[in-house]
C-alpha cells in the first residue's frame, strides 16, 4: 500500500495516467485492500455527516467528522 501512496497519489489526484494500477507494479490484493479501507472510512464519515446534501459541503466537513 505504501507504494500505491508514494508512487500513485499525485497521479490519482491529478488524473495524470489512465489505468494507473496497470502501470504500477503493485499486487492487486494490496490495491483492493487500500480501496476497501478508504471506502470504509469514507462511508463511516458519511454516516456521521448531518449537513447540507451537497458533495462540496460534505468534503469540507470530512476533517471534523469523528465518532464520539
Amino acid at each position: 500500500m505504501k507504494q500505491i501512496y508514494d508512487d500513485g497519489r499525485s497521479q490519482f489526484s491529478h488524473g495524470g495516467k489512465l489505468a494507473l494500477l496497470q502501470d504500477l507494479p503493485v499486487d492487486r490484493d494490496a490495491a483492493l485492500s487500500l480501496v476497501k479501507a478508504a471506502l470504509t472510512v469514507y462511508a463511516g464519515k458519511l454516516d456521521l455527516y448531518t449537513g447540507p446534501d451537497e458533495y462540496e459541503d460534505f468534503l469540507k466537513a470530512l476533517p471534523t467528522l469523528k465518532r464520539i
